[in-house]
């Protein structure tokens, strides 16, 4: 069904008949006023009175219901012809007394009680099928239209009888095709036609409507047409007044509740239970379970086997209810509907409202023609509001959702903030241990390089002292060249302290290499205990900035290790030397008092050369002197050796322990970059869900 044609439908069902049914109220109306102060007019006694009364109020009471049913339900198929039912029976019951018992009536009488009367049979059949048969209006249209045009026909040609003055055409036609045959025909095909139709639905508000409807025609209309086969319905309950004619306001009572009743065609009811229905869906905290009532309402208010309800989330629409028999056809994955759609017993409406379509609602039938045009219009009613309360429904959920994601996002965003801060104190205690080794390493550097100018001096000072000693032996060889000269007799004892002198001489020399040696180590031990200050100060530096770089911390510990390890070497070497400057220091000693034996004896041989064996023997004793004071201070320096050796491996167990730690510090750094990407993608997160929440309230 298209648009357009949608619009014309829903256009008709709100009120095409209006007018018409209008027209004949206010013409009804007329008649029963001017009927009834007509007979009023020749009332003569009490009883007439009386009947005039029960006249009255029967015409009321058919005229009032009839116009109240239809201003109820206009929508409804059977409101028209139902009023015009009431309307033809109030203008017989305005019009009673005034037609005459036998004979013709007058033209303008019979015009004005033959309209009324005449649609009985018609209106009354079309009011059964149309209630009880809306969705076969197809079927039954045909032949309700006939019946009205035979019933025109008819009236067409005793209304030329009555103008004619041919009283026996008139009887046929007014008296036995229409009283006795017409309406006998229409009573029971209305009669049948509802209770066949109340036996084909099932149970719910629409059967009870049409059995109410049954009774009340069964009951109005039936003691009427017995009341020949049992006098019982006769009886007269006041003048005027039969039990049949009393028994027949129950037709336009019952059939006027079964009209009203109906939901989807009672404006005012559907608006009622509309405004009630959304109060429940707003108050009720599931969208679907709000979707669920709904479903079970739209089932039960249009007496559909089965209903769906969906609304757009995203590539695929979402099912928020599924309530009785879905046919195979329907599918959760089928795009929603843009417009109306008809299937043979199947209606798909969009759920919207000006804002734009959210869904759609699906109603299925039992048999084709089950939902119709007028159920179209009934839900047309219902659809717009709903979709405002959908709308905020769906609204709330994803406000519910993105508020429970939120909360998420902060539990998250607290649990890595409790990471980061402990990882932070973590890094900060190592950075502070690392600090304080770092500043502990320095110290012992600064001795290392204490020590190590200790021993460059005291390798000076050994290097001079063996300079001196050389003097003193080149002095030695010269007094002893002397003593050769003056005294030939103690040549081989000269000869023979020349050559220990010669010895004296080369481990002297041998003593001064050692002591350049001992200087050039302890020039590297210097060298080294500065480069490691340097790199003691630049791991200091890196400690501070640890929270971001702490693996640079790492290298520049290393690389302290490496140069503490050299300067154990360095200070192990200077050991040795200094041991074997000792020992040759004391062969020298030795070697020295051999000379001074050998140079006693000779002097005990050689007189005169006692003087210069005299100085030969303080030089030798000065040398002495020397030796000694050489190994004094090759002790000094053997001690400073060792300090130098304690203070490099305190400082190797120390940047070992600055590695360590170092890399834990690089580690905690590691998880603080981790939990700080960790961060970024929850602050990423907690930003879109910002952003989708502000969408949503936006709305």
């Amino acid at each position: 069904m298209t648009t357009s044609t949608l619009s014309r439908t829903r256009a008709s069902d709100r009120g095409a008949h209006l007018p018409i049914g209008t027209t004949a109220a206010v013409a009804s109306a007329l008649i029963l006023i001017l009927g009834l102060a007509q007979t009023a007019a020749g009332v003569r006694s009490g009883p007439e009175g009386r009947t005039l009364l029960w006249l009255t109020l029967g015409g009321t009471v058919f005229w009032t219901i009839g116009l109240l049913a239809f201003k109820q339900a206009p929508r409804s198929p059977a409101a028209l012809p139902f009023l015009l039912q009431c309307l033809g029976w109030a203008t017989w019951f305005g019009l009673h007394r005034i037609l005459p018992e036998v004979g013709l009536p007058g033209g303008l009488v019979f015009v004005a009680y033959g309209v009324g009367s005449w649609l009985h049979g018609p209106t009354l059949v079309h009011f059964a099928l149309a209630l009880g048969w809306p969705e076969q209006e197809r079927r039954w249209r045909v032949p309700v239209a006939t019946w009205y045009v035979l019933h025109g026909v008819l009236f067409v040609v005793a209304l030329i009888a009555v103008l004619g003055g041919r009283e026996e055409l008139f009887g046929v036609v007014d008296g036995v095709f229409r009283r006795q045959l017409l309406n006998l025909a229409a009573f029971l095909v209305a009669v049948a036609g509802l209770l066949s139709a109340g036996r084909a639905l099932p149970w719910g508000d629409r059967r009870r409507t049409v059995g109410i409807a049954a009774a009340a025609m069964l009951v109005g209309m039936g003691p009427g047409w017995l009341v020949r086969v049992v006098p019982f319905f006769g009886f007269e309950l006041s003048p005027g007044l039969t039990l049949a004619t009393a028994l027949f306001v129950a037709f336009p009572i019952g059939c006027g509740l079964a009209i009203i009743g109906s939901r989807h065609f009672n404006d005012r009811r559907l608006a009622r239970e509309s405004r009630d229905l959304q109060v429940h869906l707003l108050l009720e905290r599931d969208v679907q379970t709000a979707a669920g009532d709904l479903a079970r309402h739209l089932c039960r208010t249009f007496e559909a086997q089965g209903a769906m309800i969906r609304v757009a989330n995203g590539a695929e629409p979402r099912v928020l209810a599924a309530e009785g028999e879905q046919p195979a056809h329907w599918s959760a994955s089928t795009p929603l509907t843009e417009s109306v759609e008809f299937g043979e017993a199947t209606l798909a409406y969009p759920l919207g409202d000006d804002r734009g379509a959210i869904g759609e609602i699906r109603l299925a039938g039992g048999p084709a023609g089950t939902i119709g045009t007028r159920e179209l219009s009934s839900l047309g009613r219902l659809a717009r509001p709903l979709a405002a309360v959908f709308r905020a429904k769906l609204a709330d959920e994803e406000l519910r959702t993105t508020t429970r994601e939120l909360a998420r996002s902060a539990e998250s965003l607290a649990t890595a903030g409790q990471r980061l801060d402990r990882a932070a104190r973590a890094s900060t205690e190592g950075i502070r241990e690392t600090t304080t080794g770092a500043r502990q390493q320095v110290g012992d550097l600064a001795e290392v390089q204490a020590a190590s100018r200790t021993a460059g001096a005291v390798a000076g000072e050994v290097r001079n002292e063996a300079a001196r000693n050389a003097d003193i032996g080149r002095a030695v060889g010269e007094q002893g060249t002397a003593l050769v000269r003056s005294s030939e007799a103690l040549a081989g004892e000269i000869e023979q302290a020349m050559h220990t002198l010669g010895l004296v001489r080369n481990e002297v020399d041998a003593l001064a290499t050692r002591g350049e040696q001992i200087q050039e180590i302890s020039g590297a031990i210097n060298g080294l205990a500065f480069q490691t200050n340097l790199l003691a100060l630049n791991a200091a530096i890196e400690a501070a900035r640890a929270g971001a770089e702490g693996q640079g911390f790492a290298v520049v510990a290393e690389e302290v290790r490496q140069l503490a390890d050299d300067s154990g070497r360095s200070a192990r070497d200077i050991g040795r030397l200094v041991t074997g400057i000792r020992n040759e220091i004391e062969r020298a000693v030795l070697a020295l008092a051999r000379v001074l034996e050998d140079m006693r004896g000779a002097a005990a041989r050689g007189r005169t050369g006692g003087t210069l064996f005299g100085n030969a023997q303080q030089h030798l004793a000065n040398l002495t002197g020397t030796a000694t004071a050489l190994r004094d201070r090759a002790d000094r320096l053997q001690e400073a050796a060792g300090r130098i050796e304690s203070a490099v491996e305190r400082s190797t167990l120390v940047a070992r322990g600055q590695l360590t730690r170092a890399e834990g510090a690089a580690a905690a750094v590691q998880q603080q970059l981790e939990t700080a990407g960790e961060l970024e993608g929850e602050a990423a997160r907690l930003a879109a869900v910002a952003a989708k929440l502000e969408a949503l309230l936006a709305r």
